[in-house]
């Protein structure tokens, strides 16, 4: 098996994606390999503000439910959204043309160091209990149109634009959103 290590760019901390692995296949390794060495995380809370920082914080706590390979995808996929879409305000078509040309990581980094978007944070919440794992992700956006998206088809015929759809259907036993979308609860079931 190889081991890939991601190098974090200490000024933006967007790791470099040459010879990488996709971020949800090395955070689901890494957590089939590495079961907490500490006990349980009952609840915390948690401000991010890289993907390299969401990358970190969906491995611990997806190794704190009960299926963590399949919560890693959907924490992942929250997290990251909360961070491009949300605090960066990257679009949906935006990404897809950054994806296609290869620049994406350089606008996340321009982003992560532009003072309309340096400050912001992502918090997330993360309570287990008897019954179920909650996770609740904020950010700093403007939000979006989540029922649209909810209620569409997943598209296949682009780069992105999949990550609610497989979260709510193959992650989570509930997602909602609320206000004007920049804040999302999902359960998970025990």
């Amino acid at each position: 098996m190889t081991t890939v290590v991601k190098v974090q760019k200490p000024e933006t901390g967007v790791s470099s994606m040459e010879d990488k692995p996709d971020p949800v296949e090395a955070i689901q390794q890494y957590v089939s390999q590495n079961k907490p060495v500490i006990g349980r995380l009952v609840s915390g809370e948690f401000e991010i503000t890289t993907l390299n920082e969401a990358e970190k914080l969906s491995t611990m706590l997806a190794a704190n439910t009960p299926f963590p390979e399949k919560a890693s995808l959907g924490i992942w996929e929250l997290l990251s959204n909360a961070v491009e879409h949300g605090n960066l305000e990257i679009d949906q078509q935006t990404k897809a043309e950054l994806v296609m040309s290869g620049k994406i990581e350089d606008e996340i980094r321009r982003r992560l160091q532009s003072g309309s978007y340096r400050d912001r944070v992502v918090r997330v919440f993360f309570k287990c209990s008897g019954s179920h794992v909650w996770l609740k992700v904020q950010d700093e956006g403007k939000g979006f149109d989540f029922e649209k998206v909810l209620n569409s088809e997943m598209p296949l015929d682009q780069p992105n634009g999949r990550g609610i759809l497989v979260a709510r259907n193959l992650c989570f036993d509930t997602i909602e959103y609320h206000g004007c979308g920049n804040e999302v609860v999902a359960t998970i079931r025990l």
